[in-house]
C-alpha cells in the first residue's frame, strides 16, 4: 500500500474520508489485504509518514505495526532496487548496494563477491 503526505485526508468527490467510507474500493483493498495472511508492507512517499493508531479506523491500526519501507525522490533508483533485492531474499545484496552507494566513485576501488551471477552497470561521471 502507497501512502503519501495527504493519505490520511484524502477524501471523495462529496469531501468525506475516504478511509471513513466503507465503499470506498481502496480502502476496501486496503482491509481486505491486512485481513488476510498476505504481507502488507507501507511504502511512504514524498516524505509520508506512518499515521499513529488513533489517526486510523480499527480495522486499520495493525497497519501502524508492520515495517514500512521510503521511497525518497531524490533516490528512487536505488530505493526501489534495493526494496526488490528485499523481496527476492538477497539480505546480503542489499548491504553491498548500500555500501556501494556511499563510495565516492572517484576515489573508490571495489571488490565484489557474490554467490551466482552479477551485472553492474556503470555510467562514469554519475
Amino acid at each position: 500500500m502507497v501512502i503519501g503526505p495527504e493519505w490520511l485526508r484524502a477524501t471523495d468527490a462529496e469531501g468525506r474520508q475516504r478511509l471513513d467510507d466503507p465503499g470506498d474500493h481502496v480502502t476496501a483493498e486496503v482491509r481486505s489485504a491486512l485481513a488476510s495472511a498476505k504481507p502488507v508492507v507501507p511504502v511512504l512517499v514524498g516524505g509520508a509518514s506512518l499515521p499513529s493508531e488513533g489517526d486510523l479506523p480499527d480495522d486499520l491500526r495493525s497497519m501502524v505495526r508492520r515495517q514500512a519501507i521510503e521511497l525518497n525522490d531524490q533516490t528512487w533508483a536505488d530505493d526501489v532496487e534495493m526494496q526488490i533485492l528485499r523481496l527476492e531474499g538477497k539480505e546480503a545484496a542489499i548491504a553491498r548496494v548500500g555500501f556501494i552507494s556511499s563510495l565516492d566513485p572517484s576515489e573508490a576501488s571495489l571488490m565484489l563477491e557474490t554467490d551466482g551471477p552479477l551485472s553492474i552497470e556503470v555510467t562514469p561521471g554519475v
